[in-house]
């Protein structure tokens, strides 16, 4: 049993003691775009943590919530994609949330009070109010007036044109992000590491609701 657990298993759970504002976002990338934007904003006290995959969040939130120093957290905000099943997201989080005795919010950035402890709980999915879409999306749009953003879509429209199987729904958006940080330098970063090197704009409108979702924890 790892420590500082009661009971069940420690899936993406560490020993360390728990901050009283825990974010808990969908993977690595997550959660180095989330920390960047807590130091953009200038926050302290925020803990990112990655779950592991929307398939995962159920189970890590049994082995999250069963630690004995879960009680020391206050607020609490789940973060996911929308992907490309309307509604799907917000199902699971608030099933997720549902199964562990949790308060349930009923719509994305509502804070939901628990009755019997302090303890605030949120969710948001990305990008917030499309049914469809992902981070990649939040952090194109923030870039949007970049005139490196014409060569991006002019080359997904030569791919289009050549491959007519290609890009899938669901990479289109992620393809897109990495022709836009090909033009970066260096050219191979990933999305997380470009958030932290200050290639996304978080000043951008796209950046709202995340931005939202920290500072009402």
């Amino acid at each position: 049993m790892v420590e500082g657990e009661r009971t069940g298993p420690a899936v993406g759970v560490r020993s360390q003691p728990l901050r009283g504002k825990q974010v808990l976002v969908e993977g690595r990338e997550e959660v180095l775009v989330f920390r960047s934007i807590e130091v953009h904003l200038r926050l302290e006290e925020v803990e990112i943590r990655d779950y592991g995959g929307k398939d995962k969040l159920r189970e890590f939130l049994r082995a999250f919530t069963a630690r004995a120093d879960f009680d020391d957290v206050r607020s609490l905000a789940i973060v996911a994609d929308a992907d490309f099943v309307a509604g799907a997201s917000a199902r699971r989080i608030r099933g997720a949330l549902e199964d562990v005795g949790l308060p349930v919010p009923n719509a994305p950035l509502v804070l939901e009070k628990a009755a019997e402890r302090d303890l605030t709980v949120s969710f948001l999915v990305l990008p917030h109010g499309n049914d469809q879409g992902m981070l990649e999306d939040v952090c194109l749009e923030s870039v949007k007036a970049n005139p490196v953003m014409k060569c991006v879509e002019q080359f997904m429209q030569c791919v289009r044109d050549e491959r007519t199987d290609w890009p899938k729904q669901n990479m289109e958006s992620k393809a897109r992000v990495h022709a836009y940080l090909s033009s970066l330098d260096p050219p191979d970063l990933r999305l997380g590491e470009a958030a932290a090197g200050g290639h996304w704009n978080f000043d951008d409108s796209a950046f709202n609701p995340l931005k939202q979702l920290l500072q009402e924890l």
